[in-house]
């Protein structure tokens, strides 16, 4: 069968398949490519992977994607040079969409990689409603809206907006708290002009109206016990956060960012004595909770490097937590005892930050300074009101932006392609990166593509706007000449070496000719 696929040879695949010893799903653990299918796949040959899915082939093993990452094997078909009907037969063959990969990305959150292409929205839209959970995180504590403002991908956006008004206007009040509790944060949304709270009101029932007033209230509170665990408060304030609560067995199942429950960060910090109160409390404690990377309390009791670890795995244990529940790599509790780096690692959990909310404010706002930039009717004025109490600057969008989205246009480009000069000008008197360089693609005569990168002066010269080509190029020469005047070089740098003594000058920087004979 392998050597049938490798060498395209149709019927020996199906003499293969007929054999009752073919097994379908075998590994070869010396190959890059251990799955058969995920070569058919790569192949881009639909025939070979209809054979293949139709015999079985089980697109969730875990496996070696594209050869540098384990993820689920349908990840493969996630690829733009992946024809979309290949991709339709892959996913229609028993995709499980809860699963993730190495770095806690969903289907959904991998289509949206900016290496496979512009995938269509009716993908998503079969995800989402064959199993894809919009509240899951990745592992730096992105839901897949978030990934989708960074792709800007808004027709994804508001595919999960209206996914999220649907089970409000049909008062899936129990979906709709197991969302406030896996801390999902899209709440206050507006589809075709109307507001969350809108929706709400025209319920026959009120209670989706009531979470929704709720909310504004149990999020805070959420924050402040994860706070008091991580910062060490006595136990005593613990519970007295939790007595206070209207809802004390949610605020104690509540996750943050990276969907970590008051339990796992207890046992993150070593607070033993926080976690026998937590076990204690009368609450329906949910023991195997999974965070962002799919491991529970035990995966961090097992790394504890001291004594408290002891103590609290023993706890766990007794109170009943899961041994058997594995992580995005694969790996059961027990074997975080043997990592290398504990300590190293424990800390660095510790003080991991999930969300990106500083990127995602920027993302938000920089796609409201875009649409003003091509908006015929708005100038200056408007980009002036929408910037004047932005925490950030906006001329650092680059350095934050652009690492995490695929086509990332400079607003001092857009402005000068928009003939926004009034713009421009003011973007580069705050300090806009006047040396950066912006591809730009043309068409020729023969129909190739030509690919140049321009300067903002060049690019403002070849559109005829001379004068702000000019300032450009005077405030990049002024910068230069400040930023060299600032350099301050070391002593020895400002001694020639030629007035210093032989015996003081490294072997490289004397000459045959000096050396005595």
């Amino acid at each position: 069968m392998i050597y049938g696929v490798l060498e395209g040879n149709y019927e020996k695949v199906e003499e293969a398949l007929k054999k009752t010893r073919c097994r379908v799903n075998f590994l070869n653990e010396v190959s890059q490519r251990k799955h058969i299918l995920q070569y058919a796949i790569r192949f881009k040959d639909k025939r070979f992977v209809e054979m293949l899915c139709k015999a079985g082939a089980d697109v969730n093993m875990q496996v070696m994607v594209s050869t540098y990452f384990w993820g689920p094997l349908y990840f493969e078909a996630f690829h733009h040079e992946v024809p979309l009907d290949i991709l339709w037969i892959v996913l229609k063959s028993g995709a499980n969409f809860t699963l993730k990969d190495e770095r806690g990305r969903t289907a959904f959150m991998f289509a949206l990689d900016k290496g496979n292409g512009r995938i269509p929205i009716e993908i998503f839209e079969y995800i989402l409603e064959h199993g894809g959970d919009i509240t899951d995180r990745d592992c730096t504590g992105l839901t897949t809206r978030d990934i989708a403002r960074f792709a800007r991908r808004q027709d994804v956006v508001d595919m999960i907006d209206r996914h999220y008004i649907k089970l409000i206007r049909t008062s899936q009040h129990s979906t709709l708290k197991s969302m406030v509790i896996n801390a999902y944060d899209s709440f206050e949304v507006f589809v075709n002009y109307r507001d969350t709270f809108i929706y709400a009101s025209g319920n026959e029932t009120d209670d989706v109206l009531k979470l929704t007033q709720w909310l504004p209230s149990f999020q805070p509170q959420v924050k402040q016990l994860h706070l008091a665990i991580t910062n060490f408060e006595p136990v005593e304030r613990i519970q007295q956060i939790l007595q206070t609560s209207d809802a004390p067995e949610h605020l104690l199942n509540a996750k943050d960012k990276g969907l970590r429950s008051s339990l796992i960060l207890a046992v993150l910090h070593g607070r033993e004595n926080v976690v026998m109160s937590l076990l204690s409390s009368g609450h329906d404690v949910d023991l195997n909770a999974q965070d962002c990377s799919r491991r529970t309390c035990l995966h961090y009791a097992y790394a504890l490097p001291d004594n408290a670890g002891e103590i609290i795995l023993h706890y766990l244990l007794e109170a009943g937590a899961d041994i058997t529940i594995k992580d995005v790599r694969e790996q059961k509790p027990e074997e975080y005892s043997k990592l290398s780096n504990r300590e190293q690692w424990i800390e660095q959990e510790r003080k991991a930050v999930y969300g990106m909310d500083i990127e995602l404010t920027c993302v938000d706002k920089y796609e409201e300074l875009r649409k003003i930039i091509r908006a015929k009717k708005k100038d200056l004025k408007e980009f002036s009101e929408a910037t004047k109490n932005f925490p950030y600057p906006v001329v650092e969008f680059p350095k934050i932006l652009c690492p995490l989205m695929p086509d990332y246009r400079d607003l001092l480009f857009l402005a000068i392609d928009y003939g926004k000069a009034d713009i421009a000008y003011r973007l580069v008197g705050l300090g806009a990166d006047i040396c950066r360089k912006e591809k730009y693609e043309k068409k020729k005569a023969n129909e190739e593509m030509e690919v140049r990168y321009h300067l903002p002066d060049e690019r403002a010269e070849r559109l005829g706007m001379n004068e702000l080509a000019a300032y450009i190029a005077r405030k990049r020469e002024f910068r230069m000449k400040k930023q060299t005047e600032n350099i301050t070089l070391p002593h020895s740098c400002l001694t020639p070496k030629f007035e210093m003594a032989l015996s003081a000058k490294p072997s490289s920087a004397v000459f045959v000719t000096q050396l005595e004979r």
